[in-house]
């Protein structure tokens, strides 16, 4: 054999040898990619599935939302997206069953302990806490405000916390302020002097006007937060704003289960006002 020939099946075999570690090295990568591209994968269907629940809600299709938030929690019982969004569908349902304290109840209740493994999957994200004040809020209506100065006080203080925090958007992060001037705009129904006892004299209808027009301004098509925004300016001695936030709600589309339902109330509160 020559040395051109030997040459040849040298380079051959070497070229060979590099192909070789080449292909082992490209399989390698993609054996410890491929968790990644399941990662982003579940991260894509994930994404799917809330945008699909967030317009089922706002189509007032409640039940079919709860029923796929539950399938997919069932496998990922610790994802903070799908538990503070199965926390706020028990207060809708618990809202739809008003007549029946025994359900509403049980579903508040249910929003609460959600709510709460929330807060354990995400301590830092504001949308936990927003959802347990809520369902608080509701737990405390059912005992009197009064006399459930520990669920009132709780309300405070994780909507304020939300607020701190910061880690939602601006549409989400109205709930913090609307759930706090509402709850301001509750106890200043009460004199401050029979709250003062049960550490509630913190309530008080300035703070309700100011959170309640920082939730409007943040998410101002929304119906709930211009009701209650106008019940405070008539507290307030503002019945010309009142009228007019009253005036815009029905221009406004629906975008909450109820919606309807305070659209008639928002109506004949405006036509009671001089």
């Amino acid at each position: 054999m020559g040395w051109d020939s030997y040459f040849k099946g040298q380079t051959i075999v070497v070229l060979k040898y590099k192909y070789m570690k080449m292909s082992v090295f490209v399989a390698l990568i993609s054996l410890l990619a491929l968790p990644f591209y399941s990662l982003n994968a579940q991260s894509s269907d994930l994404s799917l599935i809330l945008i699909k629940v967030d317009s089922l809600i706002m189509a007032d299709n409640v039940a079919e939302a709860s029923q796929i938030l539950e399938k997919s929690n069932a496998k990922s019982p610790t994802n903070y997206e799908l538990l503070w969004r199965l926390s706020r569908v028990e207060t809708l349902l618990g809202e739809s069953d008003a007549g029946d304290e025994d359900k509403e109840i049980a579903h508040y209740n249910k929003a609460l302990e959600l709510a709460e493994l929330a807060i354990r999957a995400d301590k830092n994200g504001s949308m936990g806490y927003i959802r347990r004040a809520a369902a608080n809020g509701k737990l405390a209506l059912f005992q009197g405000v009064l006399t459930a100065n520990s669920y009132v006080n709780a309300v405070l203080d994780d909507a304020e916390k939300a607020i701190k925090l910061k880690s939602a958007d601006e549409y989400n992060m109205a709930t913090a302020y609307y759930i706090l001037g509402r709850t301001h705009l509750k106890l200043s129904e009460t004199p401050v002097v029979l709250r003062m006892p049960l550490d509630l004299d913190w309530g008080n209808i300035d703070e309700a006007v100011e959170y309640l027009e920082k939730a409007v301004k943040m998410r101002p098509a929304f119906i709930m937060y211009r009701y209650d925004f106008a019940r405070a300016l008539i507290e307030y001695d503002e019945e010309g704003k009142a009228k007019a936030e009253l005036l815009q709600i029905a221009n406004i589309p629906n975008a909450e289960p109820g919606d309807d339902a305070r659209r008639v109330v928002a109506d004949k509160l405006l036509k009671s006002l001089k």
